[in-house]
């Protein structure tokens, strides 16, 4: 049985515990807000119809329909898809070069329209999916991705290693609490790009020796013998 005190710490310790998580959810909020406000491609838009949360009837994702969604409450955005460490590292620089580019490829109205379709991490690298897309928008996303190769996953900082178990970046420190096999990542890119060369030369045409000519005009005259004896001796002719 609790005694009378120990149960009145025990309370104290809950109701501390219970507005340390109300005031940080307020803060996570009033942040979000204003990511919001800065990068309105930011609010969470339904897949299909691109109608942002705060734009659909009742707050909700399915217009005329109240109960959807509750009203948008800024608890989420669409960065928070991101992995922490590519987040800390170049999230909210990344937004702020495509909102300038919005804003020049096409005003407000760019910005506005621009809608973001998923963002996550595969094989390593940062995808960040849209509903539609520029030259210069593409080379923005292009280069962010190829720097989250680079980019500790978790913290931020450069990264050192490679995991071959789930394929992701991590820097020394952080690699130490994954079980994951660890490659270096300056082997891992060497090692790919051996492989792309490989790949690339063994695409390139294979120049055709004598010998190889001839043995395919004779197999040509055999099955041309075997189909049409007129032929396979015309063919003989030639040869000769």
């Amino acid at each position: 049985m609790m005694t009378e005190e120990e149960r009145r710490l025990r309370d104290a310790e809950v109701a501390a515990e219970l507005e340390k998580s109300r005031v940080d959810v307020e803060q996570t909020r009033k942040r979000n807000r204003e990511l919001c406000e800065k990068y309105p491609f930011l609010i969470p838009s339904n897949r299909w119809s691109g109608i942002r949360i705060t734009e659909a009837d009742g707050g909700g994702y399915w217009p005329g329909d109240p109960d959807a969604i509750p009203e948008y409450d800024y608890e989420f955005t669409e960065l928070d898809d991101m992995p922490d460490g590519w987040r800390i590292a170049f999230g909210e620089q990344m937004c702020e070069e495509l909102k300038r580019e919005l804003l020049k490829y096409g005003g407000e109205k760019a910005l506005q329209e621009y809608r973001i379709v998923q963002v996550k991490e595969k094989y390593g690298q940062l995808r960040w999916y849209t509903d539609w897309t520029s030259d210069v928008l593409e080379k923005i996303v292009d280069r962010y991705t190829e720097l989250s190769e680079r980019t500790c996953i978790r913290c931020g900082k450069p990264a050192t290693q490679i995991s071959t178990g789930w394929i992701s970046p991590w820097c020394d420190e952080c690699a130490k609490q994954i079980p994951y096999r660890m490659i270096p990542v300056d082997v891992w890119f060497r090692d790919s790009e051996d492989k792309d060369e490989a790949e690339t030369d063994g695409e390139t045409e294979i120049e055709t020796s004598e010998e190889e000519i001839e043995m395919a005009e004779r197999l040509e005259l055999r099955g041309a013998r075997m189909a049409d004896e007129d032929a396979a001796e015309e063919m003989q002719n030639e040869l000769d």
